[in-house]
């Protein structure tokens, strides 16, 4: 018995596919590659297989458990949720069943079935203080009611979405941009809520 023996019992025990893992681990492990893993005896680095078995919803730990004991290893925790990630002019508009994702990311914690993810992109949420979004960070959406001071994904009366925080006060709605040198604008009669963030990933280069 090898890791990769064990790797493909709790996948089939959990009947996913290889892409489905793949999609877990955010694509950074190829269906090809998971291939070889399982049936070649090709060691995964620790990172795989940390990736690996997150995915799967148990631990290195058990793996290794279960390798020097065979008795199976222990899934202590739901297999990682996988977002898709999607071109902005899709935000709210995404089907999972018939569109296709740039790509996928793994969320920290379980979000609603129908959320998705966006790549933030230019400085216009980016703020020296404070709740910031940094171009090239992913933001996790769902569907949610936005609320007062809620970020949200918004087309204002147009085709295209912004990213934005909602703001309502007495004198009515509008959507604020967190970089003091972008104004804020009147929410539209007109405007359409894509989404809530629900969580912000920063990449590190």
């Amino acid at each position: 018995m090898d890791v990769g023996t064990i790797l493909r019992r709790i996948r089939r025990d959990l009947r996913l596919t290889l892409q489905e893992v793949s999609d877990k681990t955010g694509g950074a492990i190829k269906p090809g590659h998971l291939s070889k893993i399982e049936k070649d005896g090709m060691q995964p680095s620790g990172h795989n297989l940390f990736l690996l078995a997150r995915a799967l919803g148990c631990t290195v730990d058990s793996i290794f458990q279960e390798l020097e004991t065979g008795k199976p290893a222990k899934q202590d925790t739901a297999p990682a949720q996988a977002i898709p990630v999607i071109d902005w002019s899709m935000a709210g508009r995404f089907n999972k069943h018939s569109d296709q994702p740039l790509s996928y990311v793994s969320a920290p914690y379980t979000l609603p079935d129908d959320s998705f993810a966006l790549i933030v992109d230019g400085d216009s949420m980016q703020s020296a203080h404070g709740e910031s979004f940094v171009s090239g960070s992913i933001i996790l959406i769902s569907l949610d009611q936005p609320q007062n001071k809620s970020m949200v994904v918004v087309r204002n009366g147009t085709d295209t979405p912004v990213l934005r925080q909602l703001v309502v006060d007495g004198a009515g709605s509008f959507l604020k941009a967190l970089n003091p040198q972008y104004p804020s604008v009147p929410l539209s009669d007109e405007a359409e809520f894509c989404g809530v963030v629900r969580c912000c990933i920063r990449m590190l280069s």
